[in-house]
């Protein structure tokens, strides 16, 4: 889920922590237009850090293949804002 600012990063991850919904979480707050009505979900990563919607962001694959499934991580920053990212699963 992308996030403008940090200040909005760390309130979202608060509410995470809380119970929250990832998927409804990055409805109401994404400023990633492609992935925002998905619920933030950027599909498949590669560990070169291509991502569909936001082009190659090595900090956010770096940070995914870091990552245990279902923990959220971040704010990551980027130059495209800050980042939370929930691994889900994996594959092969």
């Amino acid at each position: 889920m992308l996030n403008a600012d940090e200040k909005t990063a760390d309130k979202v991850k608060k509410e995470l922590a809380k119970g929250g919904d990832f998927a409804v979480l990055a409805k109401k707050y994404s400023t990633d237009a492609v992935t925002k009505e998905k619920g933030g979900d950027l599909g498949p990563v590669t560990k070169s850090g291509f991502f569909g919607s936001l082009g190659r962001q090595p900090a956010l694959a770096e940070s995914a293949f870091a990552a245990p499934n279902n923990v959220v991580k971040g704010p990551i920053k980027t130059a495209l804002g800050y980042h939370l990212i929930e691994v889900t699963g994996r594959t092969d």
